[in-house]
C-alpha cells in the first residue's frame, strides 16, 4: 500500500499546484463576496473529489480489485 502512495504522491502534488485552481480562486477573491464565494468552491471541490473517490471505490468493490 505504501508503494502505491508513493507513486501517486507526486501527480496529487502536480494537480494540487496547477495553476488553474489557484487563478480561480485568486478570481472568486477578487469577487465583492469573496469569502462566501470561495466556501462555496470549496464546499463543491470537496464533494467532487468525495464522489468521483466512492465512485472508484464502489467501482473497485464490484469487480473484486485487490
Amino acid at each position: 500500500m505504501g508503494q502505491a502512495v508513493g507513486q501517486v504522491l507526486p501527480l496529487a502534488v502536480a494537480v494540487a499546484l496547477s495553476p488553474l485552481p489557484i487563478i480561480g480562486v485568486v478570481l472568486i477573491l477578487a469577487t465583492p463576496h469573496g469569502r462566501m464565494n470561495s466556501a462555496a468552491f470549496l464546499l463543491g471541490a470537496v464533494a467532487g473529489v468525495a464522489a468521483v473517490t466512492g465512485g472508484l471505490l464502489l467501482a473497485a468493490n464490484a469487480g473484486d480489485a485487490s
